[in-house]
């Protein structure tokens, strides 16, 4: 079906006791991380059941992929799905289309998506079944990867939910919605290009969007290797160019080469590593360890059983950045270095993506030049990043 949801108010379990405490953040990236499974599995998570069936949703239109789950505290955690374009029937190309829409809008203005007024339609059917068993606004959050986080995070600021956002692009912000952030964590991994979009961040310049137009929601928590962000800003300085000439398609064409060239710290690997999570065993749908790559060295805040009210504690003691104190590990990271013709192609095929601009340059030759000046950096001796990572489909 193009629109299905699972959801009823009838035959409800009555009386569930209040939640006295938040989810956690394993439970929270535990439910974030099935969605792109879709194993059913999510950690020590229960599917919050209507008539039998948990309340889910898949939508061909829009690209949502979203799942209720209960927690031991019976709390209800909505779960939102990231650009992989997978369902509960199997991987599809439609949902995997229409994702990447939904990506494109997001990125070019901050505008509400399709996919993020479905969320939003979706969490209102999940509150009022949820208040049929006796579980009250107060005791449901949201949570998502990516595209699943910047969905979560709209639709935390519409209705006041708390929750995890784990590497959202940012959204705009709104007047006169309920939620206004205290409740709410942004988790944005160092030398990730894509929270570091959001317009109050700083690593990406002139890339990024202009200041109070697109910020992260909620409480900002930097995680990872503080020194993975001046690399990640060196090369937004040498693709900047791009932005000014192309304005807000240059501004994009960038953003995406720099996404390109660091997705691994993108990776929900990466963040289960920096928060101390123990991610679940590899799913068959990525049979190949997809699920499992990421960046797995630096520093480990280890706040995986911590509540959110914790969480937040955390950010205000520290202002939201990793500190020294936090725990190190010396697992290496499992990410593949690539060649320089490779790291051409890349951002070459980034520019090229996108719908030409009246640019002097070509968006290929915007490409090359700035590919080759992040080689000359490298081959200078520069205090550059010395691999420059791609996954490789």
């Amino acid at each position: 079906m193009a629109n299905e949801i699972v959801s009823s108010l009838s035959n409800a379990a009555p009386n569930i006791p209040a939640a006295v405490t938040t989810p956690t953040v394993t439970e929270l990236l535990d439910a974030a991380w099935e969605n792109y499974s879709q194993s059913g599995v999510a950690g020590n998570l229960k599917p919050f059941v209507v008539d039998g069936k948990q309340l889910q949703i898949t939508n061909t239109a829009d690209g949502l992929v979203a799942a209720a789950w209960l927690t031991p505290g019976k709390q209800v955690v909505i779960s939102y799905e990231g650009t992989l374009g997978n369902t509960p029937s199997g991987p599809s190309p439609a949902f995997l289309i229409a994702q990447i829409v939904d990506d494109a809008g997001i990125f070019y203005g901050p505008s509400p998506v399709v996919g993020e007024t479905a969320g939003l339609a979706f969490e209102k059917e999940v509150a009022a079944d949820a208040a049929s068993q006796g579980i009250s606004a107060s005791n449901i959050f949201v949570t998502g990867h990516s595209l699943g986080a910047t969905i979560a995070s709209y639709v935390a600021e519409n209705t006041g939910d708390g929750g995890i956002a784990f590497e959202s692009i940012g959204i705009g912000p709104a007047v006169g919605t309920k939620g206004n952030g205290s409740n709410f964590v942004s988790v944005d991994t160092y030398g990730d290009a894509v929270p570091a979009y959001a317009s109050n961040e700083t690593a990406l310049g002139a890339i990024a969007p202009a200041a109070g137009t697109q910020p992260l929601y909620g409480q900002v928590l930097h995680v990872g290797d503080p020194a993975w962000q001046a690399p990640l800003s060196l090369e937004a300085s040498l693709l900047a160019p791009v932005a000014l000439l192309a304005g807000k398609t240059g501004q994009v064409a960038a953003e995406l080469a720099l996404f390109a060239a660091n997705v691994l710290y993108h990776m929900p690997l990466t963040q289960a590593y920096a928060l101390g999570v123990t991610p679940p065993p590899a799913t068959t749908l990525f049979g190949a360890g997809l699920d499992l790559i990421g960046v797995t060295s630096g520093p480990v805040l280890n706040v995986a059983t911590d509540t959110i009210t914790q969480l937040l504690a955390y950010i205000k003691a520290t202002d939201g950045n990793t500190v020294a104190s936090a725990t190190t590990a010396a697992a290496a990271p499992t990410t593949s270095a690539v060649s320089p013709a490779s790291l051409r192609q890349g951002f070459v095929d980034a520019m090229a993506s996108l719908a030409p601009h009246p640019a002097a340059v070509s968006d290929a030759g915007l490409g090359v030049r700035a590919s080759d000046g992040m080689l000359g950096l490298v081959a200078s001796g520069a205090g550059f990043r010395q691999n420059i990572h791609l996954m490789r489909a």
